[in-house]
């Protein structure tokens, strides 16, 4: 699934963004947690000499099956103290999109479930929006043939 969400981001944004997969992102001195996926300022090194910090971050994206209550209580709250301005869980046994947006004093002030799979957009990265319904239709999820 993170291969084929990787497809899908890497398409959409082209050169305004670079697309991280399961790469850390420093938090803190002892805080570098891997999200599935990062959208990240665009940056000549390619974070090859020192990893994305929160304010490199566009966006995070969790991508949960077995790991929903990690993502949701542990890993999201971490990035909301960070200041990450906005996190995608995907939910794939409940097939939903929460989005988190605003982090203050430790939490994200804004929490909604996308009512819309069709054009989810990122408020970072203003008049790109992303279809993400095949993400959540089995034939994917299982691996269809011919499905990256």
């Amino acid at each position: 699934m993170v291969k084929h969400l990787n497809r899908i981001l890497d398409r959409q944004v082209g050169e305004s963004a670079i697309v991280a997969v399961q790469d850390p992102v420093t938090l803190g001195e002892y805080s570098e947690p891997q999200s599935d996926l990062a959208l990240l300022k665009y940056r000549e090194d390619f974070y090859a000499v020192s990893h994305p910090r929160p304010e490199d971050v566009l966006l995070l994206i969790e991508v949960a099956d077995s790991t929903l209550i990690h993502d949701r209580y542990t890993k999201i709250p971490l990035y909301a103290k960070a200041g990450i301005r906005e996190v995608w869980l995907i939910d794939l046994a409940s097939k939903h999109l929460d989005v988190y947006r605003y982090p203050s004093e430790g939490r994200y002030t804004t929490q909604r479930r996308a009512s819309d799979l069709k054009q989810v957009e990122a408020e970072a990265l203003p008049g790109l929006s992303f279809d993400l319904t095949a993400v959540f239709e089995d034939r994917v999820r299982a691996g269809a043939p011919g499905e990256s």
